[in-house]
């Protein structure tokens, strides 16, 4: 599963304040793109939990801005917008945004 969480940094225990996940095969576009036109996104598909914020929100939603123009897949776009919504929520309230391209959910207790 694809995960996108906003962490308040500067809080004593790690909480994440937004969260988007969807389905495998909604996100697995991701993983995909051209590493040419996306660098940026398509870097986020091999590495596991890295944390973005400052320019690299601009240019992850500069990025994201772009492949919304190109998607015309409802699911995916309503993904993407998700994604776009948890960018400007860091990046107003001064807070990091974790990318998990392939988080998954351990078994339940």
């Amino acid at each position: 599963m694809y995960a996108v969480h906003v962490y308040d940094i500067y809080a004593t225990k790690h909480r994440s304040i937004k969260e988007v996940t969807t389905p495998p095969e909604v996100a697995i576009f991701l993983t995909k793109l051209s590493a040419e036109k996306y660098p940026t996104i398509s870097e986020l598909s091999f590495v596991d939990q890295d944390l973005y914020n400052g320019e690299e929100l601009l240019k992850l939603r500069k990025e994201f801005l772009e492949l919304l123009e190109e998607v015309d897949d409802q699911p995916r776009r309503e993904f993407l917008k998700q994604i776009l919504e948890a960018i400007s929520m860091a990046e107003n309230l001064n807070l990091w945004i974790l990318f998990n391209p392939f988080y998954e959910f351990g078994p339940a207790n």
